[in-house]
């Protein structure tokens, strides 16, 4: 108890600061995007176990913001990431009090395009959806389970209206049934049911499952009559592993670059660099204008 009391409490005060000191940085901007997410109270968060990695990623942000890190280990070095990262973030009173949007990005998720980024973001505030993301399963070649589901590497939530029904105990509950293939994203799924690779995409079938614990905030979201935006992607072409995907915009514009594996860019030399030559073409395309 006194373990999960710290956590809350370490959670909270790193909340409170990144939140300060994001906000200033949108006042300092004078960014089109950063104007636009004061505007609309949009927050912008991550969640970080890798300094280095982080450091990458949100330097892509400096013109517009710095965005607001939720530590994704703990002082006892216990992980802290996935749903229950997604749930505190969801449930905090403090971010439901400063935000009615929340965006959050992945520390291995480079962005290519903020004009990509405010365009979809102006995208979902003004047609009222509730969240925003890539299906998890038969989009990329990297993924292969449940398309109802997002993988939330990028992901766009509306704070208004998941504070008007989201309940911790009932989403804990909630699994995948047949009820909810209705929302399949049918016109995204690439080959039927996956991009060419081996096997083949035949025998790639969809999983309708309920592979990462996440999932269950997004089929209860579902349930509760929120409107799902979901998102296309594809392999990177600035990876040659094709390992990395490229997410679009709605407008199916080059959003941003997610290079997976981010827990081992401290330990595997081969992931490492791969990760920091996807960086480095983003980068310097970023450089280019």
């Amino acid at each position: 108890m006194i373990l999960l009391h710290n956590l809350r409490a370490a959670i909270i005060g790193s909340l409170f600061y990144g939140v300060r000191a994001y906000e200033k940085s949108l006042r300092r901007s004078a960014s089109p995007v950063a104007r636009y997410f004061r505007e609309k109270r949009v927050g912008l968060f991550t969640n970080s176990a890798q300094a280095e990695l982080l450091a990458m990623s949100t330097s892509l942000y400096r013109e517009i913001c710095r965005p607001i890190v939720i530590p994704g280990r703990t002082s006892k070095g216990k992980s802290f990431y996935g749903y229950a990262c997604f749930d505190r973030m969801l449930r905090s009173r403090l971010v439901r009090c400063r935000f009615d949007y929340l965006v959050y990005v992945d520390e291995d998720c480079f962005l290519a395009d903020a004009e990509a980024l405010l365009g979809v973001v102006k995208h979902f505030v003004e047609n009222d959806y509730g969240f925003c993301g890539m299906p998890d399963g038969g989009v990329c070649r990297v993924r292969r389970h449940n398309p109802v589901a997002i993988n939330p590497f990028f992901s766009i939530f509306n704070l208004r209206q998941i504070a008007r029904v989201y309940d911790q105990q009932e989403v804990r509950r909630t699994v995948f049934d047949d009820s909810l293939r209705r929302f399949t994203p049918t016109s995204l799924l690439h080959a039927a049911h996956g991009v060419p690779a081996d096997p083949p995409p035949a025998e790639q079938p969809l999983a309708y499952d309920d592979f990462e614990p996440y999932y269950r905030i997004f089929f209860y979201l579902l349930r509760m009559g929120l409107k799902p935006l979901y998102l296309d992607a594809d392999t990177s072409p600035l990876d040659p592993t094709g390992i990395t995907t490229c997410l679009m915009d709605h407008r199916g514009r080059a959003l941003c670059h997610h290079t997976w594996y981010a827990r081992h860019f401290a330990t595997d030399p081969v992931q490492r660099a791969r990760i920091e030559g996807v960086f480095e073409s983003v980068r310097a395309a970023a450089a280019k204008g």
